[in-house]
C-alpha cells in the first residue's frame, strides 16, 4: 500500500477472492461457500458449480464479494478497476458492485483456453475460445 499511496496515478485494483483463497467474512456468515477454516474450495470447478447451482451460495457470495469491496475502500485508495477469474455467477453478481463502487473498469486474464480445459475434467466449460489458438479474449 505505501507504494499505491506515494504513486497516485498508480491503477489499483480489486482482485476478488472466490476459489483458492481466504474469505473476508467469518466462515459463520458464509457456511455453504468456505469451510470451516474461512477458505473457499480450491478447485475452481467445484467452487463454480456451488455457487451455480444453489441460491443460498449465491446471496454469502454476493455479502463476501461486498465485504471484499468494502476491505478495499477501508485502504482509502481510488479503486481503478476489479480482476478475477471470474465464474459467470461471480461476474453476474460482481458488475453492480464494481459500479456501487466506482470501478473505471474490470480486468479479467487472458488465459490460454486449452489448459483450463484441460483442467476441466468434467468437460462443463463452453467452447469459447478462439478455434485455431484456443485462446480466449477477454482484455
Amino acid at each position: 500500500m505505501t507504494i499505491a499511496r506515494q504513486a497516485p496515478t498508480l491503477a489499483v485494483g480489486l482482485h476478488l477472492v472466490m476459489a483458492g483463497g481466504k474469505a473476508a467474512l467469518p466462515p459463520a456468515q458464509n457456511p455453504h461457500i468456505v469451510d470451516q477454516n474461512g477458505h473457499f474450495p480450491g478447485d475452481p470447478v467445484v467452487a463454480g458449480l456451488r455457487y451455480f447451482s444453489s441460491s443460498t451460495a449465491q446471496t454469502e457470495l454476493a455479502a463476501e464479494m461486498e465485504a471484499q469491496f468494502e476491505r478495499f475502500a477501508a485502504t482509502g485508495l481510488p479503486l481503478s478497476h476489479v480482476d478475477g477469474h471470474m465464474h459467470p455467477t461471480v461476474f453476474r453478481l460482481l458488475l453492480p458492485l464494481a459500479e456501487e463502487h466506482g470501478a473505471q473498469g474490470l480486468r479479467l486474464p487472458c488465459d490460454d483456453f486449452r489448459l483450463s480445459v484441460g483442467y476441466d475434467g468434467l468437460r462443463i466449460v463452453p467452447p469459447l475460445a478462439d478455434p485455431t489458438t484456443g485462446l480466449v479474449t477477454c482484455c
